[in-house]
């Protein structure tokens, strides 16, 4: 799904809710991880459940002295569970780079991503991370990474390939929005 931004359309990574009110919307993995990135040096609570959505919390005093709770919930527009090996390997890719991948255009309109001097994520695998939202690219610029939706698929297949116990899997996911603040932060 594509969502309309000031410089261009972007593909959404997921969807923001307020659960307190009827406010949504669209996010890209780049806004999603400073979004991730901004609660974590806060210090405010960041949650997940077993779908990989992302809760984040904070209290705020109000004039009352009773705190105010403002809820965030981000939903993964494609399901975390869909990832195959060969989407592993290219968020892989991705993941370890840290922001060195690029975005290559050709004169025929092809895009690619190029992982270093060596490695290339071919136009139909790069279209659909894409467009799962599984990346994170920086607006006006030919840079991206794994984007914290992506490491969340990542975290998902690791966990259903290596036959990891159900409760780990928040615990996975809570490293993954570690490794998002610790990268975007």
């Amino acid at each position: 799904m594509e969502t309309p931004r000031p410089w261009d359309f972007e593909y959404a990574a997921h969807r923001q809710r307020t659960p307190d009110s009827e406010n949504s919307g669209y996010i890209t993995g780049w806004e999603a991880n400073q979004m991730i990135s901004r609660a974590k040096a806060r210090e405010w609570a960041i949650s997940y459940d077993p779908l990989g959505a992302v809760t984040i919390t904070r209290a705020t005093p109000r004039e009352d002295d009773r705190p105010a709770t403002r809820r965030i919930r981000l939903e993964p527009v494609a399901a975390p569970h869909s990832v195959t090996r060969t989407q592993f390997d290219d968020l892989s890719i991705l993941a370890n780079l840290c922001g060195r991948a690029r975005l290559h255009h050709t004169e025929t309109g092809v895009i690619t991503i190029h992982a270093g001097l060596w490695q290339r994520i071919p136009p139909q695998a790069d279209w659909i991370l894409r467009r799962r939202g599984w990346t994170s690219e920086v607006p006006h610029s030919d840079r991206l990474t794994a984007s914290a939706a992506g490491l969340i698929a990542m975290a998902r297949h690791s966990h259903t390939t290596q036959r990891l116990h159900a409760r780990l899997l928040k615990g996975l996911y809570l490293n993954t929005a570690l490794t998002t603040a610790e990268e975007h932060g």
